[in-house]
């Protein structure tokens, strides 16, 4: 279409621009060879036995389309396009706001709206956000649209927004009814609830990585300009945590976590999200928070809760109706779910009479905890029923896999992102019989909530390496419209569901 940009790889930086934006690059097929006889003799060894380290250099899977999450093709033949040569990008062009007289609307799919949105909270200005598809101005308006009311804002509104939206390259809708011309929802129904303004503490020093500390005080003050407070472990012990609504714990290891901030802690956390309180945590931080000691989610980690079988073997412990798909993990996209050797129910030498059944053999054969993945991406199924996901549209957000911590689904609270079906594998490193089979059917961001708040689990960092744009709005949006959609918007959602 007009307006697209066009990268030809005939220049001199093609194979630089080749290695960026192409979605899979292709495993040294002797590389992964030498890996898989790693992870077999590793398999051999007891848990006491040193194992032989990875020869992973670094995450497999850079692909610039799916980590800014735009539409994106690419072609082998040469095509001849009539266009412009750039030396960069222009900004878009906002066309004048004109004055409203009930509100302004601006949707969230951006990082300049969520930016927008937050910069005038912190300036005092009155925002709501309708958390149903908003029909405003005789337009249909995704969920999580953000209004500006006339009459509950000073006279400055109309200037300030105008420039900051001119600043955010965001389109502002101006609106001169409180009525929706067809739905249910307009700018003054009950589906809209007022923001609140986020006072956020991050945890810093021990336990936290200091790279995922780092990484999230770049994405707060530089990207967003959200201000925050950085506090110790032992300051959750001692201050005020009533003067937030929002904290955030970095990624770090979960056993430092359960050290560092102890059961007062976990006490003090805990009655403080009752409260109100929003607590995200990431990665190693969400693992400590899945323990049965702490259990601010009743989410349980694949291959970490264990019972002992009537033959005193170790086993997971799922349902019976969450028994592994059967779809291959190489299986090409769109393609049937077909049976392969590793799903047959394994042969036995059993006599026909032996308490052995098929459905035993099958347990046996399947693999039971994940295996560190180095940076693989997959497709995630985004829950359109929850606030994280405002201004995310499409069903499937590409999501990198950096860990080997994956989350069951909650049955308490709400699966935001889910990876599920047949086919999860975009770009990257795989282990065959391992990877998929134990990724499917969990969760890589849960909202549980707790009393007034949420406990908002993300299972890895959002945002990786500032280059992970398509899932910082995730993050923003905990921020954003947490504080705001607790109680009353539990029991507006219960009305809904019946």
């Amino acid at each position: 279409a007009a307006g697209s940009y066009v990268i030809d790889l005939a220049q001199p930086n093609g194979r630089v621009a080749k290695a960026l934006l192409e979605i899979e690059t292709p495993q040294d097929k002797e590389f992964v060879a030498r890996q898989e006889e790693k992870r077999a003799r590793n398999e051999l060894r007891g848990e006491n036995v040193e194992k032989e380290d990875y020869e992973f250099y670094d995450i497999t899977a850079w692909a610039l389309p799916l980590t800014f999450g735009v539409e994106a093709y690419w072609t082998a033949e040469p095509v001849a396009v009539e266009g412009e040569l750039l030396q960069a990008p222009p900004r878009p062009a906002v066309p004048p706001l004109k004055k409203a007289n009930t509100a302004y609307v601006f949707t969230p799919e951006t990082e300049g709206a969520l930016r927008l949105a937050l910069q005038l909270l912190g300036e005092g200005y009155r925002l709501a956000t309708a958390v149903r598809p908003l029909n405003a101005g005789g337009e249909n308006l995704m969920r999580g649209a953000l209004i500006a009311r006339v009459e509950r804002n000073p006279a400055s509104l109309h200037t300030r927004l105008a420039t900051l939206a001119a600043e955010q390259g965001v389109t502002v809708r101006a609106i001169d009814t409180a009525f929706a011309d067809a739905g249910i929802t307009g700018v003054g129904s009950e589906s809209t609830f007022t923001l609140k303004a986020p006072k956020v503490a991050v945890l810093a020093g021990e336990p936290v990585r200091p790279a995922s500390y780092g990484s999230l005080r770049y994405l707060f003050e530089k990207d967003y300009g959200v201000d925050y407070v950085p506090l110790t472990a032992e300051a959750l012990t001692s201050r005020r945590l009533a003067d937030f609504n929002v904290i955030v714990l970095p990624s770090g290891s979960a056993n430092g976590y359960a050290r560092a901030i102890g059961d007062g802690g976990v006490a003090r956390l805990k009655a403080w999200v009752e409260d109100g309180g929003t607590l995200v945590c990431i990665a190693g931080a969400a693992e400590w928070a899945a323990d049965e000691k702490v259990k601010f989610t009743e989410a349980k980690l694949v291959g970490r809760d264990k019972k002992k079988d009537h033959d005193g073997d170790e086993e997971d412990e799922e349902d019976e109706a969450n028994e592994l798909d059967t779809a291959p993990s190489d299986s090409p996209a769109g393609a049937p779910e077909a049976q392969s050797e590793n799903d047959k129910p394994a042969e036995t030498d059993a006599p026909a009479n032996s308490d052995v059944k098929p459905k035993d053999a099958k347990k046996s054969s399947r693999p039971k905890e994940p295996l560190p993945v180095p940076g693989a991406i997959f497709k995630a199924k985004v829950n359109h029923d929850h606030f994280i996901t405002f201004g995310y549209e499409d069903d499937v957000l590409p999501l990198l896999v950096n860990t080997d911590v994956f989350f069951k689904k909650t049955k308490t609270g709400s699966n935001v992102l889910t990876f599920e079906g047949g086919d999860l594998h975009l770009s990257g490193f795989v282990w065959k019989n391992n990877t998929e089979e134990l990724l499917r059917k969990t969760a890589a961001v849960i909202d549980e909530p707790l009393g007034q708040g949420h406990v908002v689990l993300f299972a890895d960092e959002p945002g990786y390496r500032q280059v992970w744009h398509a899932t910082t709005r995730l993050l923003i949006n905990s921020l954003l419209y947490a504080p705001a959609l607790q109680g009353e918007f539990n029991s507006y959602f219960a009305r809904e569901r019946k």
